[in-house]
């Protein structure tokens, strides 16, 4: 007879692969959500949108940064100063969707921030870019060496 110990972390363990299953399944379905109504306002000092449903705003810092792009829980979105120089308006824009995405899933879904919410906000972005107008070859090639200018970080 197995002892009760032994029940509990075999439930646990099922209990865990379920709890897996679903969350992939909730990343598949927002994979599919499309990105609605997104807007900036004058100046890009906030941006604002629609996706699974809800209305997210936040606030746009445009500043000297160590990342490319970041958000914060209380302070809204980061993106370095060099992602507003000449051409790169719809790269601008389409790092603010991705860091929107990514703030809005980790926060209102509790996904996790560099595996579940990176990953469809990537794929957000990527639609946003498209609709726009924008490459996404150039797109990432700019964001990388930004980054690597960054030191990498």
């Amino acid at each position: 007879m197995a002892s009760s110990g032994n029940k509990r972390k075999k439930y646990a363990a099922v209990r865990k692969r379920r709890e897996e299953a679903l969350r992939a399944a909730f990343v598949k379905v927002l994979m599919r959500s499309p990105v609605k109504d997104v807007r900036f306002s004058e100046g890009n000092r906030r941006v604002s949108l629609t996706f699974s449903g809800e209305r997210a705003a936040y606030a746009i810092r445009v500043q000297r940064e160590v990342y490319v792009g970041h958000w914060g829980r209380k302070s809204g979105i980061h993106i370095d100063r060099a992602m507003l120089s000449k051409g790169r308006g719809r790269s601008f824009k389409a790092l603010c969707v991705h860091e929107a995405i990514e703030k809005f899933l980790v926060e209102r879904y509790g996904l996790r921030e560099d595996e579940e919410a990176h990953a469809v906000a990537t794929a957000k972005e990527r639609q946003y870019l498209k609709r726009i107008g924008g490459d996404w070859k150039s797109h990432q090639t700019a964001v990388y060496r930004l980054w690597a200018k960054l030191d990498g970080h």
